[in-house]
């Protein structure tokens, strides 16, 4: 892994961190001009963090983090709100909004996206890693409104040798 020994509990606590202050705490968005949105870095110590992503109900990016500037651990996702209620404009507006509740109640178990289940009000989030831990994972989170499955991202990832 570029000759860098990475200690994995670190990188947890920071992709917690970085997290927090990007997508889930309403971190500073950049706008490119092929509508890609990439937030702020985020750096802390030797540690930075990057997220971009293209689209709207429904969209793909990814995360990237550095240690003293060598690429080491990255995140692909792809989903969003389900065709169904693409027209929805409320909905929207608050999946989203109750997605970001749930990404800032990831932990040491999933840093990289949610906890294994969140209920808020009539809102569910289940977070299924199907494989892996930080160093190579894959997995699907669903948000649930009532009966109604209303979105899906899958997600993949791990660290960069």
């Amino acid at each position: 892994m570029a000759d860098t020994c990475i200690d994995l509990g670190e990188l947890a606590d920071f992709l917690i961190f970085a997290k927090g202050k990007t997508y889930a705490g309403d971190g500073k968005k950049i706008v490119m001009p092929c509508g890609t949105k990439q937030f702020e870095p985020v750096a802390r110590g030797l540690w930075r963090y990057e997220d971009e992503y293209k689209g709207r109900s429904r969209f793909g990016g990814q995360v990237k983090v550095f240690h003293d500037d060598v690429f080491l651990w990255q995140m692909l996702y792809y989903g969003g709100i389900l065709p169904e209620f693409k027209d929805d404009s409320v909905l929207i507006r608050k999946t989203y909004s109750f997605l970001k509740k749930a990404l800032l109640l990831g932990d040491a178990g999933c840093p990289f996206r949610g906890p294994e289940t969140f209920n808020y009000g009539e809102f569910a989030y289940f977070n299924n890693t199907i494989k892996g831990d930080l160093s190579d994972f894959k997995g699907r989170e669903e948000i649930w409104v009532k009966e109604n499955n209303v979105y899906v991202l899958r997600f993949i990832g791990g660290l960069i040798e």
